[in-house]
């Protein structure tokens, strides 16, 4: 469990707008390869290497996974995404990097970030299943079992990332309660609330997600 990121302190709430409409417009349309996406949008040397070793762990349990990360590139993060076999864009607006994520089977937050996780936010409003750490800025913004995953350790990430490649249903569930949620929580045009007083949390409904190693 050393590779886990625990860092990090508690992400504010995030104000309207932290999304664009790009990413709530993006069709997601899985690749033929089992794609894996992450990133960040800052420099971030240790999302960079957390990855890193992600690839490296899942690659040597032979999931045939494709790696790829969407955010600014150091030299040194930049060769080590290389050395590890993981593709990059540097996606430098909404477009460009909702285009990216659309594609992809799960997002996948493993650490790192100590403020609001944009990228995050924005995978889910694009309807992606996503794969997140628990720490403390993630968990202000999926809620395990509804509109995500959150894994505590590195059998679990395992576990959870085979699971959710294994089902499509199950992605099928978690993205669309993810866009959901986002779109109530980081859309621009936030929805008004239903005068009927119903939840709207609700309207995807809990994601029944298989049994898995006690945490």
């Amino acid at each position: 469990m050393a590779w886990l990121s625990r860092w990090g302190v508690f992400a504010p709430a995030p104000v309207d707008g932290a999304v664009d409409a790009a990413y709530f417009a993006a069709r997601h349309r899985e690749a033929r390869q089992p794609l894996i996406v992450s990133g960040c949008h800052r420099e971030n040397r240790k999302a960079v290497e957390l990855f890193c070793r992600a690839a490296v762990i899942f690659g040597a349990a032979e999931l045939n996974l494709a790696f790829h990360w969407c955010g600014p590139l150091a030299g040194a993060g930049a060769a080590r995404l290389k050395a590890a076999g993981i593709g990059t864009a540097p996606a430098p607006d909404g477009a460009t990097l909702a285009s990216r994520l659309e594609s992809a089977w799960v997002y996948f937050a493993c650490g790192g970030d100590a403020q609001f996780p944009v990228q995050l936010a924005q995978a889910m409003a694009c309807g992606l299943p996503c794969l997140a750490a628990d720490v403390p800025a993630y968990r202000g913004v999926v809620e395990d079992g509804v509109t995500g995953l959150l894994y505590r350790s590195e059998q679990e990430a395992l576990q959870l990332l085979t699971m959710l490649i294994d089902e499509r249903a199950l992605r099928q569930r978690l993205g669309e309660a993810a866009r959901h949620a986002a779109l109530q929580r980081f859309s621009r045009q936030r929805p008004r609330p239903d005068p009927g007083g119903s939840n709207p949390r609700a309207a995807p409904g809990a994601i029944p997600v298989p049994a898995r190693s006690e945490r």
